[in-house]
């Protein structure tokens, strides 16, 4: 398989767990954050379908664009979790990440051959993200969920 076939399946399988989170939301009663993870998905959705080679035209804002979207994904599960765990989160999460990467990586997205460094900053604000999520995830359990966030964090 090729690299346009492997992003595209993953966009078409991540929306339509989206979508399927979005009939949930309408037709249920869910989780406090459920509607953040679903955004999160969202997002990660968008962000992969314009990782597909030649789906979008070259250049500054496509660079920039797809990126901030994966790391807008992972923000929202992030916040989902907090709020899942009764934190109260303000927007400054969002503002904060969305400030530090679009400062870091829209420079870097400037020259089109910065490619590893663009992947690497990525990478860190990827890892940093999910590790978070892991630590919130392990770190504030209610006692009722006993040993089964260990499953949920990975």
């Amino acid at each position: 398989m090729d690299t346009p076939i492997l992003l595209t399946t993953n966009a078409l399988l991540s929306s339509a767990a989206a979508v399927i989170m979005c009939v949930v939301i309408r037709t249920r009663k869910t989780y406090a954050g459920f509607g953040y993870w679903t955004a999160g998905i969202l997002f990660l959705a968008l962000g992969a379908a314009m990782l597909v080679p030649g789906a979008l035209p070259a250049g500054w804002a496509t660079r920039v664009g797809r990126n901030a979207a994966l790391v807008a994904g992972s923000v929202l599960i992030l916040r989902g979790m907090l709020v899942f765990r009764g934190r109260r989160v303000g927007a400054w999460l969002e503002a904060l990440v969305g400030i530090a990467f679009l400062s870091v990586f829209g420079y870097l997205s400037v020259d089109p051959s910065a490619l590893d460094a663009r992947i690497v900053v990525y990478c860190a604000f990827a890892g940093a993200l999910s590790l978070s999520t892991v630590f919130v995830t392990l770190r504030h359990r209610p006692a009722h969920f006993g040993s089964n966030d260990v499953v949920l964090a990975t």
